[in-house]
C-alpha cells in the first residue's frame, strides 16, 4: 500500500564542505541518509533516496532514484521526484538532517 505522500531523501549533493560522501557519513552509529529514512518510517510513509549516479550510498532498503547530473541544484532532486509521482503530494527531506520528525 502506498501512502499518502512520498518522502524524498535528497542525497545528490556534493558535500564539499563535509569533504564528500554526506549520505554515508555516520553519527550515532548510522548513516546521515537513514535518520531521514528512519523519521519518514515512524510516521508511515514511503520514502525513495534520490540521488545522481555516483553518490556513495549504504545499503539501503528503499528505492534509490537517480536524477540527472545536470543541473547541480538541490531543487533539481526535488523536481525530479515531484516528475515522478502524477501528482502526489512529495515531502523533500535532505539526507543531512539527522532530527527530522
Amino acid at each position: 500500500m502506498t501512502s499518502p505522500a512520498l518522502v524524498a531523501v535528497l542525497a545528490g549533493g556534493r558535500g564539499r564542505r563535509l569533504g564528500g560522501g554526506k549520505p554515508v557519513a555516520e553519527l550515532g552509529g548510522r548513516p546521515l541518509v537513514a535518520w531521514p529514512l528512519a523519521a519518514a518510517r515512524a510516521a508511515g510513509l514511503e520514502a525513495v533516496v534520490v540521488a545522481k549516479a555516483g553518490t556513495a550510498l549504504p545499503e539501503l532498503d528503499v528505492p534509490v532514484w537517480v536524477e540527472p547530473d545536470e543541473p547541480s541544484h538541490p531543487l533539481a532532486g526535488l523536481v525530479f521526484a515531484l516528475e515522478r509521482t502524477d501528482g502526489r503530494p512529495v515531502i523533500g527531506v535532505a539526507c543531512d538532517l539527522p532530527h527530522v520528525g
